[in-house]
């Protein structure tokens, strides 16, 4: 699959069933009059939390990303065991690495440009459908980052079954 339309589908997809998803329960449960009350913050909370928390987030994982580049880029030395079929390996596993970090910054930063986009849109949000619509798909983008950063957490922290060049 072409890695542009890829990202596209990372990032519109969970917003679009985010937004239906909200959309519906606002049908029920008329989220406008629950979100757009006076003494009802939620807009305020949820965009905030996800402009720090996400921006904390990729900042971390970028961290983590260069810790694991740069120790397997050590690894990669002549020693015993450590043929070129070695080599392929580590450069395969940096290769998937690095494309994974890349397509969780740029969700996960496009998450955080709609929800800095969506802060002086609050009181707009207040009195139409389109703020809770807006919300749910912010959410559901969300959520979506976090799915995004597991196969990372698992390359770097080695949780999932061994790498085949893991002991040498």
């Amino acid at each position: 699959m072409n890695k542009k339309l890829e990202y596209h589908i990372n990032i519109f997809l969970p917003l679009v069933v985010g937004g239906l998803v909200v959309y519906v329960l606002n049908y029920f449960l008329d989220l406008v009059k629950v979100f757009g009350n006076p003494s009802s913050y939620v807009y305020y909370y949820v965009f905030s939390t996800i402009v720090q928390g996400y921006v904390a987030l990729v900042a971390f994982f970028g961290t983590l990303a260069v810790f694991k580049l740069q120790r397997d880029d050590s690894r990669k030395s002549p020693g015993v065991g450590r043929d070129e079929k070695f080599t392929d390996e580590l450069n395969t596993a940096q290769r998937s690495l690095t494309f994974d970090l890349k397509k969780f910054a740029i969700v996960c930063l496009f998450n955080v440009g709609l929800a800095l986009i969506g802060i002086p849109l609050i009181p707009l949000f207040n009195l139409y459908w389109l703020g809770s619509v807006y919300l749910g798909g912010n959410i559901a983008l969300s959520l979506w980052v976090l799915y995004l950063s597991y196969p990372i957490v698992q390359s770097v922290l080695r949780l999932d079954s061994p790498e085949p060049f893991q002991g040498r």
